[in-house]
């Protein structure tokens, strides 16, 4: 038997699946992990978005520092983050269209003898990339808030309640103007739309993955946001539209033009550092 053939074999086994679905596992981690909204600070002004506003590494942040024509692209790199993975593994499984027609779903189970068969193990996957985005290994396990990479995930793993989650947030947004207000708001909403949506078997196999990610989502939500809510509370927080102060060079970068690095007279804002 040929090295495919034999490899395919213990594919095929309890310990290959269960192999096979800890690297999927991984990769997802190490994709979610990837913190493009602090990267595109590095590569378009040269600023670390850390250093400034509220130090977040998140798209909401870096628009806050660099400008908000940016903010659509870092959203949608951190959107993909969790949308590729949990879209890849149903792909992989063939089971892509049971995020339409959960009743199509009826295998008995992916790793015997665990209950669980390739939307559960989607969710799983989907919860490792928004783990890598919240807590990711390239930078010491500090990382983003994960509304985009959740709202990727749940996108893939229920499309009807995203939709309506997201319009939420686009009206919330568009009369308040705090993207933190929106994302809390868009959290509960979710539950609700999941749990409307599939009422009375919220918790039946072929629903229970996607109820217990948006309950487990929007208690992420709202425990990362715990700052912001205490901030909205007091009526300090920011709203969209509002920069922070840069240094004079990473300003000038990040709005296309060119001069001198300092100025006379500039007083360091919080997180620069002296001249």
């Amino acid at each position: 038997m040929t090295f495919a053939g034999l490899l395919a074999d213990w594919l095929s086994s309890p310990a290959g699946r269960l192999t096979e679905l800890a690297c999927w596992f991984l990769a997802a981690y190490l994709l979610g992990a990837i913190p493009f909204g602090l990267l595109l600070g590095w590569c378009i002004a040269g600023v670390d978005i850390r250093q400034h506003g509220s130090g977040n590494i998140g798209a909401t942040n870096l628009a806050r520092v660099i400008g908000w024509r940016y903010f659509p692209l870092a959203l949608l790199l951190d959107f993909a983050k969790g949308a590729i993975p949990v879209s890849a593994w149903l792909w992989r499984t063939g089971h892509l269209q049971a995020v339409f027609r959960p009743t199509a779903v009826a295998s008995p189970g992916l790793l015997e003898p665990l209950p669980l068969h390739e939307l559960d193990c989607a969710a799983l996957i989907g919860l490792a990339a928004l783990s890598g985005h919240l807590w990711p290994i390239y930078l010491r396990f500090r990382g983003g808030k994960g509304v985009a990479t959740g709202a990727g995930v749940v996108s893939v793993l229920m499309p009807m309640p995203t939709l309506l989650a997201a319009l939420v947030w686009v009206i919330v947004a568009w009369m308040t103007r705090y993207v933190s207000l929106s994302s809390l708001t868009a959290a509960v909403m979710l539950v609700i739309g999941q749990l409307l949506h599939t009422w009375p078997d919220c918790f039946a196999p072929p629903h229970r993955a996607a109820s217990c990610l948006a309950l487990i989502g929007a208690g992420i939500v709202f425990v990362r946001h715990r700052e912001n809510i205490v901030r909205l509370w007091q009526g300090r927080e920011s709203k969209i539209g509002q920069q922070v102060s840069v240094t004079p060079a990473a300003k000038m970068q990040a709005d296309g033009l060119h001069g001198e690095q300092d100025q006379p007279g500039h007083t360091p804002t919080t997180g620069e550092s002296p001249p």
